[in-house]
């Protein structure tokens, strides 16, 4: 109980954080965040490999996340000063870090 509540939380920040140009997301975010945090559930609980369970949290991340979004967000007013290869850097980073991160807690 106490893990899909700090799930949902979680994707909840996330998700207020970004953008997303999906069609649920415009049309019911609140519907959005249930359907993303659902799924995310049923993989967790899923007798998949924790590689799989990663995969599946990279996937959502490009999927439904506006990760440039979330690298300006996080860099705040040093995105300005950061060089467009800089920035990519960033979010190889930044990404990869996501998946390490939450995809050990939630697999």
């Amino acid at each position: 109980m106490l893990r899909r509540f700090l799930l949902s939380i979680g994707l909840a920040s996330i998700a207020a954080m970004t953008a997303a140009q999906s069609a649920a997301a415009a049309a019911d975010p609140a519907e959005f965040i249930r359907t993303l945090g659902n799924q995310a559930i049923e993989v967790i609980r899923s007798a998949a490999n924790p590689d799989r369970k990663r995969a599946y949290f990279h996937r959502v991340l490009h999927q439904d996340f506006d990760l440039r979004r979330i690298c300006r967000f996080v860099l705040g007013p040093y995105w300005r000063g950061a060089s467009e290869p800089e920035r990519q850097a960033f979010k190889g980073l930044l990404e990869a870090h996501l998946v390490s991160f939450y995809g050990q807690r939630l697999a």
